[in-house]
Parts: C-alpha cells; sequence; structure tokens
C-alpha cells in the first residue's frame, strides 16, 4: 500500500490529504496521508478500513465500537486526529456484509470476533438448467414450487430460489471456557431454544439472540454461555454463522432466505454442492445461525402504527423461521432489528 499511496499522492497533489496512521495487514504500523481514491482502492483489492480504538490513546475520547468506513464521506464524518484505523481482507462479498459482521462480533454475549471470517463464496451453489443433481434439487423444492411450474421439464423449470449464495461466514471452533461458573444471568435463564428466537437452522437448535440481541450459545452438554457467566463445563459448541445481505426486508425475501438454509442443511446440497474444505468445516459444526442483514432500515421502526405492526409481522415471520435480523442504521454500522 505503500508504494501506492506515494504515487496517489504525487498524481493528486492539490487533493485534501488528511495524515492517518493504519495498522496494515502485515501487522506494521504506517502513516498515511488518506485520500478519497484510496477506497477505490481498497474495493479493488478486498480489503475493509476499520476503526481500530485498541491502538489509540485511552485517555482520549473513542467510539463505542469499532466501525466498518465504508467510503470517503463516512471517514470525513467520524475522522479524529488521534483515531487510528486497520486495514483487513473483506472476505466477504462487499463491505455491506463486512458491516453486519462487525455487528453481530459486537451483540453482547456473542462467541465471535472478526477474525473468525472466511471466505462465503465457497460455499456457494448455483441452480443453473444443467447443474448436477438437477433432478433431485427440483425434487426437493416440489413442495414449494407452483403447479403450472412442475408440469414444466426439471431442466427448465423455475425453482423458488435460484441457488445458495451467502455474501458473509464467520466460524467459531469450540474451545475450553475459560470461566468456571454455575451461575447463569436471568436473560440466559429466561431465554430458552425453544422461542421464537431462540430456534435455529441446523442440527441442535442450542443457539439463539435474546429480544435485545444477545447471543446466548449453549455448549456441548447443554449449559448456556453468555456474558455474564458460562457453565461448568469444558468445551463450547462450535458454531457457523451464515450471512445474506439484502436491500429491503419483506415476506419474498424472508421466505427465499429461509429456502435457502433449509437447502443448505439438506442432504441434497451434501451430496451435489460444493465440496471445498470451507464446506465442509461448515456443516461439521455443531450448530449454524443464518443472519439477514437488511442493507436499510426495517420499515416501522420510527413511523405510524401500522407501519410498526407491519415491522412486528416481519420480524416474528424471520422469527419462525429462526432468520436472525440486523438492519443498517447508519453507514457501516448494523444493529440487530428489534420491534
Amino acid at each position: 500500500m505503500q508504494r501506492d499511496s506515494y504515487a496517489a499522492i504525487v498524481r493528486h497533489r492539490n487533493r485534501r490529504k488528511i495524515p492517518v496512521r493504519v495498522l496494515q495487514l502485515n501487522g506494521a504500523v504506517f502513516r498515511e496521508n488518506l485520500i478519497e481514491e484510496f477506497f477505490t482502492g481498497y474495493r479493488n483489492r478486498r480489503l475493509a478500513l476499520m476503526t481500530h480504538t485498541p491502538g489509540q490513546d485511552s485517555r482520549l475520547p473513542r467510539l463505542p465500537k469499532d466501525i466498518i468506513i465504508p467510503d470517503y464521506k463516512t471517514f470525513l464524518q467520524i475522522h479524529q486526529p488521534h483515531f487510528m484505523y486497520r486495514l483487513l481482507p473483506l472476505l466477504s462479498s462487499d463491505v455491506e456484509a463486512f458491516a453486519a459482521m462487525q455487528a453481530i462480533c459486537a451483540s453482547p454475549g456473542s462467541p465471535f470476533v472478526i477474525e473468525d471470517r472466511l471466505e462465503s463464496q465457497l460455499l456457494n451453489y448455483r441452480f443453473s438448467k444443467l447443474c448436477a443433481g438437477r433432478d433431485k434439487i427440483c425434487e426437493f423444492f416440489k413442495d414449494y414450487t407452483t403447479p403450472e411450474e412442475l408440469r414444466m421439464p426439471t431442466a427448465t423449470r423455475n425453482l423458488p430460489i435460484q441457488g445458495v449464495c451467502f455474501q458473509g461466514l464467520m466460524v467459531h471452533e469450540g474451545r475450553a471456557a475459560v470461566k468456571q461458573n454455575t451461575t447463569i444471568s436471568h436473560r440466559a435463564a429466561t431465554s430458552s431454544p425453544t422461542t421464537p428466537s431462540g430456534s435455529v437452522v441446523g442440527p441442535s437448535a442450542t443457539a439463539c439472540p435474546a429480544r435485545d440481541g444477545t447471543l446466548l450459545v449453549k455448549n456441548a452438554t447443554g449449559g448456556l454461555n453468555s456474558e455474564n457467566g458460562t457453565s461448568p463445563t469444558r468445551r463450547v459448541s462450535s458454531i457457523a454463522a451464515l450471512i445474506t445481505t439484502h436491500d429491503v426486508l419483506n415476506e419474498s425475501a424472508i421466505t427465499q432466505r429461509a429456502l435457502m438454509a433449509k437447502f443448505f442443511d439438506s442432504d441434497v446440497y451434501n451430496q451435489f454442492g460444493t465440496g471445498t474444505v470451507v464446506s465442509t468445516k461448515v456443516r461439521s459444526m455443531d450448530e449454524r445461525m443464518h443472519f439477514m442483514a437488511v442493507k436499510r432500515i426495517c420499515v416501522g421502526r420510527k413511523g405510524t402504527v401500522e407501519n410498526m405492526r407491519g415491522r412486528a409481522h416481519l420480524l416474528k415471520l424471520a422469527e419462525k423461521h429462526s432468520l436472525h435480523v440486523y438492519e443498517k442504521v447508519s453507514e457501516g454500522e448494523y444493529a440487530y432489528a428489534v420491534t
């Protein structure tokens, strides 16, 4: 990045340059003069710029949590001279998916950290007309296909979804629990995995966010792990988070996302899907959670009573399908969607 930074500065000598400290991918900290064109370079190189509060002076003002900087305009809005930033590999389809993963990591009780990201494109599987196992895939979606389409040959039949396409992936390996405490927080104790917000698509439905977005993860023997306590067992369940991004939240998007999750957890995907190491690793996880990241605030958060009812209906429908919704609240920042 240093050579490119120098070349950009020479080329744009009259542009506004803002000196910043940036933690590079190799662990070195460089001082750079940031200009607007740098963000185009980050996108082309599949990099993301993120605030790095651990590298700042703790005595000076700081952001409540680290956020993604998607563009130069957002950078100018939040930047202060003492701020420090870091570059991270994108490992997602775009910056929006990256920001949603950061929000999941920042949720209270979340087992994930931003370093848990893996390349999600290795899981994707398109339902092309001549894809492997087309007949069995059509049979899998038989109950969700219109009667008119069922009369069409499988090679030309339109399916309810176009394939499995995730924009983000995080994997948390099971590890030994550090804190040995039999006390479980009241929030964890009252959040059962059988509640609407607690069911999970996967082999064992034992991970869920509470109503306020707190992630509660059960370990391999059934004890809850949250920010207020862990079970006295040795091992925490391994868990995967699969994220998709959506322009809006509506019934159609929720239904299609639920079908995608159902197909991904099926034996049909295991038989004909991608046989990559990442795919095998994700399917071997004890639990899998499916997230929807909506690129705008879901309707009804601030509006009329009718809009609020519509919002509640959509979020309840997502809970019914074990989908956890995060919505965009500002540039580079997402939050758990609550009614």
